[in-house]
């Protein structure tokens, strides 16, 4: 199963995957991607971070919390450097936090 909101990239997705033999679901926005994950038996998810209506570290928390173990995949797409800015705070201190000093 595939939860990502944008077109090229679920396309660049699905495509490789159909490619090799696997079908894929795909879902556009975090609450039908939660809806679907929780009714349906994948054998992987592929998740966006950055989703419209629940973002994808919500929806896997509340997949985990319905006791929901399927393996999760999580993307992360920042294309432009101005979209930085709009990464969570837990990203961005991430990322200070693993620079070496």
């Amino acid at each position: 199963m595939l939860i990502e909101d944008e077109r090229k990239i679920a396309d660049f997705v699905c495509d490789g995957l159909g490619a090799r033999g696997l079908s894929v679901e795909h879902v556009d926005n975090g609450h039908a991607g939660y809806e679907r994950a929780r009714r349906g038996a994948f054998d992987v998810i592929v998740l966006d971070i950055m989703l419209p209506g629940r973002d994808g570290l919500s929806v896997l928390a509340a997949l985990r919390q319905q006791e929901i173990v399927t393996p999760v995949i999580l993307l992360r797409t920042l294309e432009r450097p101005k979209m930085r800015s709009h990464a969570p705070a837990w990203e961005r201190s991430l990322r200070r936090s693993s620079v070496p000093t």
